[in-house]
């Protein structure tokens, strides 16, 4: 029925045919299963397109799916929303008249930087045609598995077999060897497949960060999605969708200038919307000095240098709370042939109050490096934690030395952490 019999027969293998019938059943479902992944999309998730906003969230997914859109050279594609956990795809087989869907677990559960991000990824995996290059290659692999596992086939039934020149065609040998063999090279195939699959998200991960102007959204918006179940989509729907759960790191991307602005740009820290804060050196006094560049509109602006303490005096090591209500950080106020000190400052109005020294239990030990928790009150520092010592030495004070460095606080720089609920109580407004 199949034409089995022509390509494979008794009398040998006719390459040319075998080719032609391997193309034919490699690519056919493939390409019919692109042609229809719209509508079958829209079925399968219940997806509903928004034609008319019915509300200020519609009306703000549909502006921003359209400025994506615009911003990546395609037609603005349909926009859907459907009921299910975090997630979204893309699919469609032209980049002009595409589908763009979100799950309501994914508006619900990420603030409008995030969905956007994951809009931006979705509309770069139709802008770099990843629907129909995902089908080419799944209907080569799909070739390569019908080809190969009738040539196995063949084999076996005349060498195993020993059916010989036998006119009647391929024999019970041959059936079996086929359909098992199907299978084998269809799990390496989908290896092959999903290994091109994921490099595909990684590029559509830093198509979105051009969309954006920015890498970080799409950053929150894995990180976000990393601590949610992700909701699943059809399979034929697995290839543009969403995922934070990745394989391996990609590329780094150097921020603009303005965050990099001179030479000593360092230890960032960054708020829930995006902001950056780090510290940067004077050119003119060499002292550095704590800045914050404002992420708005997709773009960073000038930044701005934080009115802490002394302004004479360096600050280091920014710790920005999410909502950026506090900022713990280590400078030397104390003076200059001190050691650096651990403070804490908190936000008033568009200014910042005096900063708070956390005290000598903390600050006795050098510590510095300072980064928040993700419950946002729990600092976690590095600290020596080491008592100063005096010489010449006695021979009972060398053995306490001795012991003292075999101990597990001995004077290494180790991380350590400190619940800061008690400055957040006292100076936080309730």
């Amino acid at each position: 029925v199949l034409g089995v019999g022509r390509p494979v027969g008794g009398q040998g293998i006719n390459v040319g045919a075998l080719l032609v019938f391997s193309l034919v059943v490699g690519f056919t479902g493939s390409i019919i299963s692109l042609l229809m992944s719209k509508p079958m999309a829209k079925m399968s998730t219940g997806a509903r397109v928004i034609e008319q906003p019915g509300n200020a969230s519609e009306a703000w997914l549909l502006s921003t799916v359209g400025n994506l859109a615009q911003r990546a050279g395609i037609a603005m594609p349909e926009v859907a929303v459907y009921e299910g956990e975090p997630n979204a795809f893309a699919t469609g087989a032209f980049k002009n008249s595409a589908l763009v869907a979100v799950s309501t677990g994914l508006l619900a559960n990420m603030n409008r930087e995030e969905v956007e991000a994951v809009l931006g990824h979705e509309i770069a995996h139709v802008a770099n045609g990843d629907m129909v290059t995902l089908t080419l290659i799944q209907g080569v692999v799909n070739t390569f598995v019908v080809f190969l596992a009738r040539v196995v086939g063949f084999f076996v039934d005349n060498v195993v077999f020993r059916r010989g020149n036998d006119e009647r065609g391929p024999g019970f040998g041959y059936a079996i060897t086929v359909f098992v063999c199907e299978i084998l090279f269809g799990i390496v195939a989908s290896i092959i497949v999903a290994w091109f699959s994921r490099q595909r998200e990684f590029r559509a991960d830093a198509g979105s960060a051009q969309l954006l102007g920015s890498p970080l959204p799409m950053q929150h918006a894995l990180a976000r999605l990393s601590g949610m179940h992700p909701g699943a989509l059809p399979q034929s729907m697995a290839a543009s969708g969403i995922s934070g759960h990745g394989s391996g790191w990609g590329e780094p991307q150097r921020l603009p200038d303005a965050v990099n602005v001179g030479s000593s740009v360092y230890a960032p820290s960054v708020a829930a919307n995006g902001d950056v804060y780090y510290q940067r050196r004077d050119d003119a006094t060499h002292e550095f000095h704590l800045y914050r560049t404002a992420w708005r509109d997709g773009h960073y602006q000038p930044p701005q240098r934080l009115a802490l303490g002394d302004p004479a005096a360096h600050e280091l090591d920014p710790a920005i709370a999410p909502d950026q209500s506090f900022i713990v950080f280590d400078a030397n106020y104390a003076g200059k042939d001190k050691p650096d000190r651990l403070y804490i400052a908190f936000r008033e109005g568009d200014g910042w109050s005096a900063p708070v020294d956390l005290g000598d239990a903390v600050n006795r030990y050098e510590p510095w490096g300072s980064h928040l928790g993700p419950d946002a009150h729990t600092l976690y520092f590095t600290s020596n934690y080491t008592a100063k010592v005096g010489y010449p030495r006695s021979p009972a004070q060398a053995r306490a030395d001795l012991a003292r460095m075999r101990a597990w606080d001995n004077g290494n720089n180790h991380i350590w952490r400190l619940s800061l609920a008690p400055w957040l109580a006292t100076h936080r407004p309730q």
